[in-house]
């Protein structure tokens, strides 16, 4: 075999070196063209969010579009987005490729990628995951190696970036490659989410103004409950809602809605609260904590039910007071019809029966002193009852000298001693009618059922004088209250018909104490005319 040239060594050394730069230049070449590629991508999806191309599209295609950006910047590669639902629950959200479908929920144990990714906030790569604690769970879906890049919201961690291999290890680029596209996900979820909270904003209010609307309208209350629980359980995307009435161990539904089947592990609820007592609350049920955010949502729902309810019960209480100072009324006319009719009526008809006697008699020139006698003493018996009828309608003293005097001849007459203290000026006849007559009746409730040795009656202007304030006080056994028929019922019809407040404290053996306050605003002057007769009509038949 002939020998090789000399020059052969050198031969080959240069064309091996001219290989080489060409195969680096070739691999530099490939590097470059990835590198611009993956530029590139990255700079169509910052476009795309930037120009708010993305702003119409549902968050879940969003996600996809970057997931099928990074996969193909990583040849091909599965890409899965995981949410850290909990702190030891994640959720896939969206793939590309990648064996785990969007939506499944996977408790990962201690030592898991995404647990070491939570724990750290660092990337984390698994090149082998028979190792790890999770061996178990990944296999299942065929996963044998795979890195995870954190994504963080506003300081928080929201979720990771996962590249995932079924065959082997990743190549040792894919973290620094997906930090890009995990930038580019918070910018698109931050953008989302902000536009999904202002969107819900605009319903939630929406919502609430379609409840207020209703409840300021006084719409039946059965039509509030089910507005309520429809427009929370929408509001806070929960699977179902209801109202319930009364507390722990005695709650029953007034309205129940369900949007889906399936009813939720997580539970939200607010107090409805009426003039300061607990009345119920309002409950949302959900299968993701994420979609029911806790109590203060649901408040906004509880204070307009509140409110309705706190309206409804008003106006029945009005109704009911109405009816019972209208039957009061009636039976007071009655009353004072027949008082006037068995006792001054008759005084009256024998003074002119006796006087017809009289006349006949001296006609005849018989004596009628005696004859006179009788019909002036029932004329004078008679004028007496008419008196003390007029002055249980509206005393003397009231009308020419005011609330005060009116109080002190209502003392005078009174069986058991009175104690006043009165500093109040004239005042509008209307106060003052309203306000002699609610110490009348709360003095005759007083003797007929307090067996009290004493009465204290003060009356005086509030601080600012917008207000007159009745205090009526005894020593009596107590245990005064308007459901057992003490006669304060109709006490807090005429306060409340005058648009006042009353406060009645009568524990047992302890006496009774009433404060009534009434505002020194103009009345209604049609109200007033209507019940002015009524009421002192009222006061004549309790006293009677």
């Amino acid at each position: 075999m002939p020998a090789l040239p000399d020059q052969t060594i050198q031969y080959l050394t240069d064309v091996a070196e001219v290989a080489g730069r060409i195969v680096l230049a070739i691999s530099n070449r490939q590097h470059l063209s990835e590198l611009i590629d993956e530029q590139a991508s990255l700079r169509r999806i910052a476009e795309l969010a930037g120009r708010g191309a993305l702003r119409e599209r549902p968050m879940d295609d969003i996600l996809a579009v970057i997931c099928r950006a990074a996969s193909d910047q990583l040849s091909g590669q599965e890409v899965t987005l995981l949410q850290f639902e909990s702190a030891d629950t994640i959720v896939a959200v969206a793939t590309h490729g990648g064996p785990v479908p969007p939506g499944v929920r996977v408790v990962h144990p201690p030592g898991s990628l995404s647990d070491r990714v939570a724990r750290t906030k660092r990337s984390v790569r698994v090149d082998d995951f028979d190792a790890l604690p999770s061996a178990d769970i990944v296999h299942k879906y065929g996963i044998r190696a795979g890195v995870g890049v954190p994504i963080f919201i506003d300081d928080r961690l929201w979720g990771a970036f996962v590249s995932t291999s079924q065959i082997g290890p990743l190549p040792p680029d894919t973290e620094q490659r997906l930090e890009g596209f995990a930038q580019l996900t918070w910018a698109a979820i931050a953008n989302a989410e902000a536009r999904e909270i202002l969107r819900h904003l605009a319903d939630e209010q929406a919502e609430l103004r379609h409840v207020a609307e209703l409840v300021a309208r006084e719409s039946p209350l059965h039509a509030v409950y089910d507005a309520v629980v429809r427009e929370a359980a929408r509001v806070l995307d929960a699977s179902s809602a209801a109202i319930f009435r009364g507390g722990p161990g005695n709650a029953h539904a007034m309205a129940r809605v369900r949007l889906r089947p399936t009813a939720g592990i997580h539970h939200a609820e607010a107090p409805i609260l009426v003039n300061g007592e607990r009345w119920g609350t309002v409950a949302v049920d959900s299968d993701a904590p994420s979609r029911i955010d806790g109590r203060d949502r649901l408040k906004p729902f509880a204070d307009l039910m509140a409110a309705a309810i706190a309206n409804a019960e008003h106006r029945d209480g009005l109704t009911q007071s109405r009816a019972r100072v209208i039957a009061a009324a009636d039976e007071a006319r009655r009353r004072l019809q027949r008082d006037v009719h068995d006792g001054a009526q008759q005084r009256l008809v024998h003074t002119i029966l006796t006087l017809k006697l009289a006349r006949d008699s001296a006609g005849g020139g018989g004596d009628v002193t005696d004859l006179i006698t009788d019909a002036l003493s029932h004329a004078e018996e008679a004028n007496r009852q008419l008196r003390d009828v007029v002055r249980g309608i509206l005393p003397a003293a009231l009308s020419r000298s005011g609330l005060a005097a009116g109080i002190e001849s209502l003392a005078a007459d009174t069986p058991i001693p009175v104690h006043l203290a009165l500093t109040v000026p004239r005042l509008d006849p209307a106060i003052e009618r309203t306000a002699y007559f609610t110490v009348a009746e709360a003095i005759t409730n007083t003797v007929k059922h307090a067996h009290a040795t004493q009465i204290n009656v003060s009356c005086v202007l509030s601080a600012d004088a917008d207000g007159l304030i009745l205090t009526i006080e005894d020593d009596g056994v107590g245990g005064a209250a308007p459901s057992r028929g003490t006669g304060l019922t109709g006490l807090k019809d005429r306060i409340e018909a005058s648009y006042g407040s009353i406060d009645i404290s009568s524990p047992p053996r302890r006496g009774t104490r009433i404060v009534a306050r009434l505002p020194l605003d103009e009345l209604d002057t049609q109200q007033q005319a209507g019940k002015s007769i009524d009421e002192t009509s009222a006061v004549y038949q309790e006293g009677s």
